[in-house]
């Protein structure tokens, strides 16, 4: 569990923003099947204190999944392994037609000899 926020003072423009954020995430391990998988989930918030300025918001998630295939030792490849990550971003600004979404689903091997 994460809660935390940043101050950003800039002195040439005599603005203070501030950034609010809170999160949950949890790991898990499954030696036996050799997965790993870790997820986050939260909300980051900017709140500008300049007046005309966009404030915005951002709901998130991640996940990670992450297997070592038992073949991969036989191949004398000792750190491989097999991964997928998954991600989402909302972004939301004070201007409606600012807002936007990205997506991304990523899937690879990571070896090496």
């Amino acid at each position: 569990v994460y809660l935390g926020g940043t101050t950003i003072r800039d002195d040439l423009a005599l603005q203070t923003d501030r950034i609010y954020e809170y999160s949950a995430g949890m790991g898990i391990e499954i030696p036996k099947l050799k997965i790993t998988a870790d997820c986050k989930i939260g909300e980051n918030r900017l709140e500008k204190s300049q007046p005309g300025t966009d404030n915005s918001s951002k709901i998130f998630a991640n996940l990670n999944v992450y297997y070592k295939p038992p073949f991969f030792s036989s191949l004398k490849l000792t750190d491989g392994m097999i991964f997928l990550r998954a991600f989402m971003n909302d972004f939301r600004f004070s201007t409606q037609e600012r807002n936007f979404r990205e997506n991304s689903v990523t899937m690879g091997l990571n070896i090496q000899y």
